[in-house]
């Protein structure tokens, strides 16, 4: 799960820097900042939680699922032409 969570953070920061040597939305970078401080935020959680039972597995587990469709649903705006 860290492991999930540490990819997810590698892969928004690289939409970030590809993105801001673009002419991307100034709106599209601040949703991926976003996306970002809540992925950390979710590390952070999974940290303080070293012996989660299965029902705060669970919800981590759904919080990453929410947190890559945030990060899918940006990156389908980014690529979609204007």
């Amino acid at each position: 799960m860290k492991t999930d969570v540490k990819l997810l953070h590698d892969l928004v920061q690289d939409e970030i820097q590809r993105l801001s040597n673009t002419d991307q939305s100034a709106e599209l970078l601040r949703s991926l900042s976003n996306l970002d401080r809540d992925v950390l935020k979710l590390q952070v959680k999974i940290d303080e939680h070293p012996n989660a039972n299965n029902a705060i597995l669970a919800e981590f587990e759904s919080q990453i699922q929410n947190l890559k469709n945030q990060l899918e649903t940006a990156l389908e705006k980014a690529n979609t032409p204007k």
